[in-house]
């Protein structure tokens, strides 16, 4: 029984260290990733301007801007707006780089007419171009569309001219307690399952 404790303690050890090192290279050899991030805002003008307006078509324009900015959110994923911001910047549009392209994407309503949208990439040039692209794309798509088919008074435009670009929070000390603490799971995982078998 001593020795299977002592075997289990050194298997810990082991995994522990391992998965330290691994945290610690994951810190030091992978790339730093940059977020582009900015935001939209969705709004409608009232028809008429009288008092009697403001309390109904003020609240109705409001009510409209806030049922946009969801739609808004699936332009800016769609495949389509996708493909033109990859036009855009002249970068093939094959099924690789749209798959790319999906998965650096992220937009979400932050406020009920606000819409944020996040790109990440490796590089802080690349991540500020798409955004700047989507963006451009999407506004064009956007306005084409309320004109023909949906509410020529729904406007979108941006709350700042460009997205602020920030490099992605990296700690060494977090990366190497959370490969100690996988290597510790993966070992006790491994000792119990060793157990369980025999």
């Amino acid at each position: 029984m001593m020795i299977l404790a002592g075997r289990a303690l050194k298997v810990l050890v082991l995994t522990a260290v391992l998965g330290g090192v691994l945290g610690f290279a994951s810190f030091k050899y992978l790339p730093q990733k940059y977020t582009a991030s900015g935001s939209l805002l969705v709004s409608r003008k009232a028809q008429s301007s009288g008092v009697g307006a403001f309390s109904y078509e003020g609240y109705y324009a409001q009510q409209t801007a806030r049922g946009y900015a969801e739609t808004l959110i699936g332009f800016l994923e769609s495949t389509d707006a996708r493909k033109k911001a990859l036009e855009r910047l002249g970068v093939a549009t094959d099924e690789v780089n749209l798959r790319q392209a999906k998965r650096h994407v992220r937009a979400k309503k932050s406020a009920p007419q606000v819409v944020t949208l996040e790109v990440r990439r490796y590089d802080a040039y690349k991540a500020e171009d798409y955004w700047e692209a989507l963006v451009a794309e999407v506004l064009e798509i956007s306005t084409d569309f309320n004109n023909r088919f949906g509410d020529p008074l729904i406007s979108v435009n941006l709350v700042d001219g460009s997205p602020v670009v920030y490099a992605a929070y990296r700690n060494v000390y977090i990366n190497t307690l959370v490969g100690v603490g996988l290597g510790l799971t993966f070992g006790l995982f491994a000792v119990f399952t060793k157990e369980y078998l025999k």
